[in-house]
Order: structure tokens, then C-alpha cells, then sequence
């Protein structure tokens, strides 16, 4: 899926951080900012611990393995803010951030963080040398715990592409460059596969070495006379899936020597997909014997969700209205999948479609009939690309977190189940020293509040439709209040803040 790294502010979207109810359900989120930042474009890293972090822009958020958000953070460095691009979960369950800041006059510098698993920064570094003034780049992280950094460094004088790559404790350990390529200037993502690295561009793939050398190019990979666009690129034991638009969705797969395998579109029966859309987002993930792929059309507010076996029989095909685009999609460690939506009215609003294992997506989508056509297989070779070692420098960084908070609401619950209620509970004053007014609840309903690390803290059941929650005695942070009708259903999830 096309994206370009947070270096680029102007097509920067800060999305907000939310809770939501069990992720064995199938339901769709509509999460509402309380913040400043109103436009929006989340993507989903799953955790070890069967949780989800969503980040973008200047947050990241941690949900825990039932769904009830952790903490929410945006992070600075002094007067400056900190842009979150990329985030990845090492084995010590320390988040690896790819970061970048803008300084004037628009020059963007490009970096690291790392953090622990509350997000609370450990060390950061930027990149104190680079050859021009405007980067950008993507990130991967080995299971060694090293990881690769591939930054474009250009401006007017010219284009350079450098690949770093970093030990497990942040030491650097080589940076080579060179390339002066310009299908290099829209990188859209590097992954790791071990010791070595994928990077795509809408063009191809390229496989690097664990010293940063190319072994190989895919090329062009044609569609009769054409080729098509490269949107999103999973490495897995068996080989290389991806997702492409050549006016359709499709799924193809490669082996780890660049061998293209097959190449697979869809062709849906709703009438937006009979007259050649232009997709403006797709994306695809292998899960177990299934393959699932979602795709957003362009000018219309219409996404579509298919699920296939893994002979690429179609097994459902979904299409939804809802005025959001989605960004990225995910497995959820309960076998489900994770969806993530950006606003596109630029509201303070964005969506997450989190399903059960047998995904069905709820009532918010219609079934949509589609064929999984196969396509003909016609790579054009590649340039060679040569790259040697260069020098770098890179400066400390101190870095700063500040606890932030949101407010979601479920939209559409899977097929058969209860629809939660639609009252809204209201917490005043937000943030708060001693006590808060909880207005917007029922008589009888019952509440559950977690601290940031998701530890019960306080529980009890309303009384009227208005009620005060001491909190004098609580530590100052993010607290989660959760309110649940007399069925046990949750109607809303809050966020508040004890601050003195």
C-alpha cells in the first residue's frame, strides 16, 4: 500500500488513539479525537501479547488482548514535535520507532526511538549528516533484533539512496549508498525476512543482503502491455506476498529468489467495480489457508473486504459506504483480522473493523459476489543497482511523551448480536485533580475503570443518571472508564486524566 514516511508533513495524517470491546467479536469502531489533530491515517502493528498498537503521525497507541486501550502517547523534543512513521515489537517487547521532525526552513530530518512497552522513550538518535535536506524512509526489523533503515536523501542538487543497518542496542553497524535512481524517489516499504531486507516501490521488488548489497531485482511485473502498481509487499517462510492495482484488487506471490509465481485479480459484481475504478488503496494478508484482501475506491466512499481459500475460491466478498478509506489491514491473535480507516471528510473521526475468527465484518457490509481471475506473468528485467560504504553521524536525541486521550463508539456489531446502547457517558472536568461528574449514564449501569497499565483500579454501578468519581487518591495519568448497561454491554469507552 502506497505511503510515504512521516518526513513528509504535508501528507502527514494524525489519527487519534481509542478502546474498544473484545476483539472475539467482529464489530466496527468509529474513534473520535478529543484533541487538536483532525486528520487521520492509522496503521496496526499486532502485539506478542495479543494486543494491537495503532499508530501515525504523532501517536501511538496500545490496546491490551481484550481491546481496552492501555495508553496513548505523542511524543517531543523540546519546542519540536516528534512524527511517528514506523513502529515494530523487538523480543524484549521495546517498540522500535522509525521517527522524523520537520525544521525550518522544511528540512526534515529522519531518525530512531526506542521505547518500552508503555511507549516511555529510551533513546533516540537522528541522522546528523545526511547529503540533502528533505529524507524520507522506511524501516524493517529482523528477528535478530538488528534492524535496516532505508532513507532517500534529496533536494535540488540531486538524489542519493542509503541503506543503514542497526544492532539490537541501537549501535550502528554499516551504512552504504549511492544509488541515484529516480523509480527510488516513491519508495512505499521495506521488510525484513531474516538477516535480509525487501524494499518496494510502486515498479518492483528488490531483495538486499545482510551487508545492504541488491541480490536481486523483480522487475517489471506486466499485465499483458502494462504492469502493475505495487501496493504492499509480506515476506513469509514460503516466499513473498503482495498486493497490486491494475484497475482491480489483486494478490500475487513470489518466491525468495524473485520468481514470480502467480498473479490473481478480482472482479466483483457491484457496479463500481464494472467500469475499470481506480483503486486508490489495497492491501493483502495471508492467514493460515485464507487470503484476504481489501480494497478502496477512488472518488467514491465504497470499500470492499474479500476473503478467499487457499485455491483462491472466493469465500465471501463484503462492500461498506461508510465515508472513511481504509489503510491497512492486519491478523489479530485471536485469528481474526484488524482493519484500519481513515477519515476522508478530514473529521476527527477515524474507524477500526476488528472481526472474529470467522471474520465475518458485520452488519455495516453487504455481500458482494466476485471471481478471482488469474493473469498472465510477464516480467521485464531490472536495472543493477551498486552501492558503497559511506560515513554517517548520528546526534542524540531527547525525546519526550505526553499522555493522550479519546473516546470510541461500535457502529455495527457482527450478524446477531445485541446492539449497544446509544447513550454517551461525558466525564467533566477532563482532566481532573480530586473528583469527576459523570453525566449521560443510566440508573443501574455499571463501570470499570483501568489505569494505563489495564490494572482494575475501581468499579461499582451507577445511581440516577448523573454521579461524582472520586478520584483524589488515584496517581496522575490516563485512566479508562468503561460504562456497561444492566446486560453487561459496554455502551462507551472513555478516556480521563488525573492531573495536579
Amino acid at each position: 500500500m502506497p505511503r510515504l514516511s512521516a518526513i513528509g508533513p504535508l501528507l502527514l495524517a494524525m489519527w487519534p488513539p481509542f478502546a474498544m470491546t473484545s476483539m472475539a467479536q467482529s464489530t466496527l469502531y468509529h474513534l473520535n479525537n478529543t484533541g487538536e489533530w483532525g486528520l487521520t491515517d492509522p496503521d496496526i502493528l499486532p502485539l506478542s501479547d495479543g494486543g494491537l498498537l495503532l499508530y501515525d503521525g504523532w501517536t501511538m497507541a496500545r490496546t491490551n488482548s481484550s481491546g481496552a486501550l492501555v495508553w496513548a502517547r505523542n511524543y517531543d523534543a523540546g519546542s519540536e514535535t516528534v512524527l511517528i512513521d514506523q513502529v515494530f515489537e523487538n523480543g524484549n517487547s521495546e517498540l522500535i520507532v522509525a521517527i522524523g521532525m520537520v525544521s525550518p526552513p522544511l528540512t526534515n530530518d529522519v531518525g530512531w526511538m526506542r521505547t518500552n512497552a508503555s511507549g516511555t522513550p529510551i533513546e533516540a538518535k537522528l541522522w546528523a549528516n545526511p547529503p540533502h535536506t528533505s529524507n524520507l524512509g522506511m524501516m524493517a526489523l529482523h528477528p535478530s533484533g538488528e534492524w535496516s533503515y532505508f532513507i532517500q536523501s534529496q533536494d535540488l542538487e540531486g538524489a542519493e539512496s542509503t541503506q543503514f543497518r542497526f544492532g539490537s542496542d541501537g549501535s550502528l553497524l554499516y551504512g552504504v549508498g549511492g544509488v541515484e535512481e529516480p523509480i527510488f524517489s516513491s519508495i512505499h516499504a521495506l521488510r525484513a525476512h531474516g538477516d535480509e531486507s525487501y524494499l518496494m516501490n510502486p515498479f518492483g521488488i528488490t531483495k538486499f543482503s545482510s551487508t545492504g548489497t541488491p541480490l536481486w531485482h523483480s522487475g517489471y511485473i506486466g499485465q499483458g502491455v502494462g504492469f502493475v502498481g505495487m501496493e504492499s509487499i509480506h515476506p513469509m517462510p514460503e516466499g513473498v506476498y503482495f498486493a497490486f492495482d491494475d484497475g482491480r484488487p489483486g494478490y500475487g506471490f513470489m518466491t525468495h529468489d524473485g520468481t514470480v509465481q502467480w498473479l490473481k485479480d478480482i472482479e466483483g459484481a457491484d457496479a463500481l467495480l464494472q467500469t475499470d475504478p481506480s483503486i486508490l488503496h489495497t492491501d493483502m494478508v495471508k492467514q493460515g489457508d485464507r487470503y484476504v484482501i481489501f480494497a478502496d475506491v477512488s472518488g467514491e466512499d465504497a470499500t470492499y473486504l474479500f476473503t478467499t481459500d487457499s485455491l483462491h475460491a472466493p469465500i465471501v466478498g463484503r462492500k461498506t459506504d461508510m465515508q472513511h478509506e481504509p489503510r491497512t489491514i492486519a491478523t489479530t491473535a485471536g485469528a481474526g483480522m484488524a482493519m484500519s480507516y481513515a477519515a476522508s471528510d478530514a473529521s476527527t473521526t477515524v474507524s477500526l473493523l476488528v472481526t472474529g475468527p470467522d471474520l465475518d465484518a458485520g452488519s455495516c457490509f453487504e455481500e458482494v459476489p466476485f471471481t478471482v481471475n488469474d493473469l498472465p506473468i510477464n516480467v521485464t528485467p531490472w536495472f543493477t543497482d551498486v552501492y558503497t560504504p559511506i560515513t554517517s553521524t548520528w546526534s542524540n536525541l531527547a525525546v519526550t511523551s505526553t499522555l493522550v486521550s479519546a473516546t470510541t463508539a461500535p457502529v455495527c456489531s457482527a450478524v446477531g448480536m445485541d446492539e449497544p446502547s446509544t447513550l454517551t457517558p461525558v466525564v467533566f472536568p477532563n482532566p481532573a485533580s480530586d473528583h469527576m461528574v459523570v453525566g449521560g449514564v443510566g440508573d443501574g449501569m455499571r463501570y470499570r475503570l483501568h489505569d494505563a497499565t489495564g490494572r482494575l483500579v475501581r468499579h461499582g454501578t451507577w445511581k440516577g443518571d448523573r454521579a461524582s468519581l472520586n478520584v483524589a487518591d488515584l496517581v496522575e495519568g490516563a485512566y479508562q472508564l468503561t460504562v456497561q448497561d444492566m446486560q453487561g454491554r459496554m455502551m462507551r469507552s472513555v478516556t480521563m486524566m488525573v492531573m495536579r
